[in-house]
């Protein structure tokens, strides 16, 4: 949820997906906790993931 306060300005599909990460690969948990250090470019990850 704290990630999601910073990423507000993302689109409303990177919400979806934030739904979804407690189903997903543990990999995608790990890519979760790099994005405060990451650059913008993870945003697009984010929309891989899904």
């Amino acid at each position: 949820m704290v990630i999601m306060s910073q990423y507000g300005k993302v689109e409303h599909d990177s919400v979806v997906i934030m739904s979804q990460f407690e189903k997903v690969e543990h990999d995608s948990v790990v890519i979760m906790s790099q994005f405060e250090k990451v650059e913008h470019d993870s945003v697009l990850i984010m929309f891989q993931l899904e």
